[in-house]
């Protein structure tokens, strides 16, 4: 069975955590921005705009959930707070203002926090197998 192993700065908390912070900014940015551009055409196939909104939620929440799991606390309000405000915003940009758009949203962030704290729980098992051990002394 092949080894899995880390690079040894996801083994420092202050490298996790600024990944996680870091990501979750620029996706952040870039679903508030890709979200208010106003449209010209609507989508080809009418509600395929609910899975981007749910993939899009679920790749902002998941950084956080996997790498940083404490800032979930004031994060996801942060995340639920874009979602809304995404919606009441929407209209004034030639876009739709829909609930089914929120609550894929959140149904997103459900599954980026569940898939998050997945690879964070596995995550955490392969740093303490790849640790290397305190050295043993022997008592003679």
């Amino acid at each position: 069975m092949p080894v899995v192993t880390l690079p040894p700065a996801l083994h420092r908390p202050e490298t996790r955590r600024a990944i996680a912070l870091t990501l979750t900014a620029v996706l952040s940015l870039v679903i508030f921005i890709g979200a208010l551009i106003p449209l010209t055409v609507p989508p080809a196939v009418p509600g395929t705009d609910k899975q981007y909104h749910l993939i899009a939620f679920a790749a902002l929440t998941l950084p956080c959930a996997a790498l940083y799991p404490r800032a979930l606390i004031w994060v996801l309000p942060l995340i639920v707070g874009q979602a809304g405000l995404i919606e009441i915003v929407q209209p004034y940009v030639n876009r739709m203002r829909e609930w089914a758009d929120f609550v894929a949203d959140l149904k997103g962030v459900g599954i980026g926090l569940i898939l998050g704290i997945m690879v964070q729980i596995t995550g955490t098992a392969i740093l303490r197998k790849t640790r290397s051990p305190a050295p043993r002394t022997q008592g003679r």
